[in-house]
């Protein structure tokens, strides 16, 4: 059940922000600066391993970078709920790559964490 439910909002996020391809404008697009402290503070502790996302080839092909800002939860058995996007630059390019990646991850929090930030970066240089 919550790999259906991860999976429908990885759809869904794709499908949303698929006029805003990179293949689209054929160049880099600006990245707005990553958010800071406060509201996008990490509550958690927590330990990411093998969260390894693909880079976009079209994102790749015009050297674009940029970051993904999500938030979940972790299970007692390390594994991510209530997985979303929180913010991202450029939008539209590097979602999929970062929700796919922080899916087939493993973490650990002991206890089970709540309301936990991640930023992913993506440089391609």
């Amino acid at each position: 059940m919550k790999k259906v439910l991860i999976a429908g909002a990885i759809s869904a996020l794709v499908s949303g922000c698929a006029g805003m391809a990179v293949s689209e404008a054929m160049k880099p697009q600006p990245v707005k600066a990553k958010p800071t402290g406060g509201q996008f503070a990490n509550m958690c502790e927590i330990k990411a391993y093998n969260v390894k996302p693909k880079y976009p080839s079209e994102a790749a092909r015009v050297y674009q970078d940029g970051w993904v800002l999500t938030n979940f939860d972790i299970d007692e058995m390390g594994k991510l709920v209530n997985l979303t996007v929180v913010d991202s630059s450029p939008a539209g390019v590097f979602e999929e790559a970062a929700l796919k990646a922080l899916v087939k991850g493993n973490f650990s929090a002991s206890p089970a964490q709540t309301d936990c930030n991640y930023m992913m970066e993506f440089k391609i240089g």
